[in-house]
């Protein structure tokens, strides 16, 4: 008995010690789950949770993930996220967010290591509210995954560097493993956690446990990425890489304007995302140069790789964005006066972003310069059929209309918005069923037989309507802000 209650004092007194740390947990909560699915669901997401019914129906584990190229880790949490919740658009989200604590207390405990407790505090804090995690880290997507797999691998190279420790070597190998099981991209913290670590080996007198601590992650990284890597499928993720970073024959054709435009849309993400005066308190951390290579490396190769700039690539650079302020916050830290301006210049753009996107995401994008990079984006996620919006109407029309009776409803051969997204709402739906079209004749024929029982609908993207242009009565369009975009809603019309 006096054991327990030892070890329960010895709880409380540690929790008691980690009040920056539940404080932020709090904070995290509050601000990621508000509003969490307030942003339609985005193409992406209605693909990967797509796949993540058909391995739950199917238990196809790696398929349709790795066939598509794409690695299988991510669609495996959203199918078992599923079973929780009948809202797999909530569920998936969610997934997401969880992960993301873990990359927010990872950022607070690289930082404390790094600074001290109250700088770790304010620098976790802008962490979780920059817009440029606030957004990615709050859908289903892979990055606010990556960031997590980014942030712990520094943190464990970071331990062991101080140090070397067994336990420590093999959960970075099991990490930075992981971490290939979700996106390739992971391989530059492969490549700067096993560079960092023979660094050690080589610059500190040549100390025996750096080497050794390097073969114990290097054999459990092997142990944990070899089954995907070893998959008769996996080419296909390599061939699928291809399509959005330039080959060795490209990269050697030295194509500048390519690379120059891939900067200026990276610089511009940066910029307006993070806020200027983040980047700018970033920069000047620049010093802390073994902090700055985790920075810049995955910025090098987004800016040199890219085929298509895309703002997804380097959101996985902010936690170390981050880190590098802290040498700024820790010089201005005794300036009060100083400190306290730069501070407020930090959080309250942060502050005023992230109200846009829990209360008018569809705002969010107009708040920055029209350049090309934000006008990328804002087509991605709100304008364009990428966009999620329109869906949901759509899916509230249709669970209203099964509410009495069974019904079809038809989607496009296609993945994506709407197709995807409609399975994803209402595969469940039990007096509702989904089918393909193009239809062949007899199957137009049936579904327009005044002796067909069951009524019919077409869910459509603009106006592909797949040449039942004539079996086709118009419900409503529901229009994309700002575009001419729309979800298409139509009823298959009775012939007598």
């Amino acid at each position: 008995m006096a054991v327990v209650q030892s070890f329960r004092l010895k709880i409380i007194g540690r929790l008691i010690n980690e009040k920056p740390l539940i404080l932020l947990t709090l904070i995290y909560f509050l601000f990621r789950l508000s509003n969490l699915t307030r942003l339609p669901i985005f193409n992406d997401e209605s693909i990967y949770l797509h796949w993540s019914q058909i391995i739950t129906k199917t238990h196809h584990y790696f398929y349709p993930a790795l066939f598509d190229g794409k690695q299988p880790l991510p669609i495996w949490l959203f199918s078992l996220a599923g079973f929780f919740s009948s809202n797999l658009f909530l569920a998936g989200r969610l997934t997401v967010v969880l992960i993301g604590l873990g990359t927010t207390i990872g950022v607070f405990l690289t930082a404390r290591r790094i600074f001290d407790r109250k700088i770790a505090f304010w620098l976790a804090l802008i962490y979780l509210l920059v817009p440029y995690v606030f957004f990615f880290e709050r859908m289903a997507l892979m990055e606010g995954m990556l960031n997590f797999i980014a942030i712990w691998s520094f943190y464990l190279t970071f331990c062991l560097l101080e140090k070397p420790r067994t336990k420590l070597a093999i959960i970075l190998g099991v990490i930075l493993g992981v971490g290939m099981w979700i996106k390739s991209s992971s391989i530059f913290f492969v490549f700067l956690a096993f560079l960092s670590l023979l660094a050690g080996y080589l610059f500190k007198k040549k100390n025996r446990r750096y080497l050794i601590v390097t073969v114990y992650s290097l054999i459990i990284f092997l142990f944990v990425f070899v089954p995907l890597f070893l998959h008769s499928s996996y080419r296909l993720i390599a061939q699928k890489d291809l399509e959005f970073r330039l080959s060795t024959g490209e990269l050697l054709s030295f194509p500048l304007n390519l690379w120059l435009r891939n900067l200026r849309f990276y610089s511009s993400w940066l910029l307006f995302y993070a806020t200027p005066f983040l980047l700018i308190s970033g920069l000047l951390g620049l010093r802390k140069n073994y902090l700055a290579l985790w920075f810049f490396l995955p910025f090098l190769a987004a800016i040199f790789l890219s085929r298509q700039p895309n703002s997804r690539y380097i959101v996985l650079m902010t936690p170390f964005l981050v880190l590098l302020a802290g040498e700024a916050f820790r010089f201005l830290e005794k300036r009060k006066p100083f400190f306290i301006v730069v501070f407020v210049l930090v959080v309250i753009p942060c502050l005023f972003y992230d109200l846009i996107q829990l209360i008018k995401p569809e705002k969010f994008f107009n708040c920055f310069p029209p350049n090309q990079a934000i006008l990328v984006d804002k087509s991605q996620y709100i304008t364009n059929w990428t966009s999620g919006y329109g869906v949901e109407p759509v899916v509230e029309y249709l669970n209203r209309a099964s509410k009495e009776e069974k019904i079809l409803v038809g989607v496009r051969l296609d993945s994506g918005n709407p197709e995807s997204a409609i399975f994803v709402y209402l595969l469940k739906n039990p007096n509702l069923e989904i089918f393909y079209y193009p239809l062949d004749k007899p199957s137009i024929e049936l579904l327009t037989s005044s002796e067909f029982q069951y009524k019919a609908f077409i869910v459509t993207r603009d106006n592909q309507l797949g040449g039942m242009d004539n079996y086709l009565e118009e419900i409503n369009k529901f229009y994309k802000p700002e575009s001419k975009n729309y979800v298409g809603l139509y009823q298959v019309k009775k012939i007598e």
